[in-house]
């Protein structure tokens, strides 16, 4: 099936849509696009708002555009079907100041204008059409070849991967033996992988891969696993004694043993020290 099928079936007039591939060139960004389109949608919605010369030029002649992000390698999910109005252009230092872009920046890393490079940007006022609304989350694309992320829908000749049952922007979660995960997925989970890892208490690793070195630690409680990874992500150095002299941006986690939720802390720590032991992380590793 092609998406042009699709749109042929739902009456969507190709000749007045664009099509934008959103693949963001900013780790930060790129690593957590599922989860800002999951709970942040007003900075979503701002991300879209400003583009390139090019794709300004092409959605200016186009009335409305057909939405996708790359959430997986080489698939893109369907997001939503918009209008988007030119609005004029815009102040950078006025853009600058909005509290969705300086999220983009502060949050995920976007970069602001400098105005001595571009005093003004391009912007669009983007409203969410009910058309398709049932896709949203579950129509997901083979990336389409080339570079540019704005086309015009009659030419975008892209393969429809699936049209999944439930809607899902993240990619399917993995199983706790496969979970290796760094800081910036920690810190940006998807919804779904989050409420596993708050119903799972366990023995976990973090790998410094800056070196290698390693430290075990156990986690349980309310938020049980969750919750002590994102004490490990919370700044920018850990919170243990040996961890507080690491920087954070090379921490890797995984689960090394998983147990009962209703097993005691004194024993989760007893199984905690067996895999120190193993592991000989206090006297080689960071549980000193």
């Amino acid at each position: 099936m092609r998406l042009a099928e699709i749109l042929m079936a739902r009456g969507i007039q190709t000749h007045e849509t664009a099509v934008v591939l959103h693949r963001p060139s900013e780790p930060g960004l790129r690593g957590a696009m599922a989860h800002i389109i999951q709970n942040r949608r007003e900075i979503f919605e701002a991300y879209q708002s400003f583009h390139s010369k090019t794709a300004t030029a092409t959605l200016r002649r186009r009335a409305k555009m057909l939405s996708f992000a790359e959430t997986e390698p080489g698939e893109m999910v369907f997001v939503g079907f918009y209008a988007a109005e030119f609005v004029g252009q815009r102040p950078s230092a006025e853009i600058n100041l909005d509290p969705s872009v300086l999220a983009l920046h502060r949050d995920y890393g976007m970069d602001l204008w400098r105005e001595a490079d571009n005093e003004s940007q391009p912007w669009f006022d983007v409203k969410l059409l009910p058309e398709m609304a049932d896709l949203a989350g579950r129509l997901r694309i083979r990336t389409p070849e080339g570079r540019a992320y704005v086309r015009l829908a009659e030419n975008l000749d892209a393969e429809v991967i699936s049209i999944e049952r439930a809607s899902r922007y993240s990619p399917p979660f993995p199983g706790w033996r496969k979970l290796c995960l760094k800081t910036e997925d920690v810190r940006f989970l998807p919804n779904a992988w989050a409420t596993r890892l708050r119903e799972w208490r366990g023995i976990y690793l973090i790998v410094d891969e800056s070196d290698g070195a390693r430290y075990v630690g156990s986690a349980y409680g309310a938020e049980n696993i969750l919750g002590r990874w994102q004490q490990h992500c919370a700044g920018e150095v850990g919170v243990t004694v040996e961890l507080e002299r690491r920087d954070t941006s090379f921490f890797r986690f995984s689960i090394l043993e998983r147990v009962s939720p209703d097993m005691p802390p004194e024993d989760i720590i007893a199984i905690e020290h067996t895999w120190m032991e193993r592991l000989h992380t206090r006297q080689f590793g960071l549980n000193a």
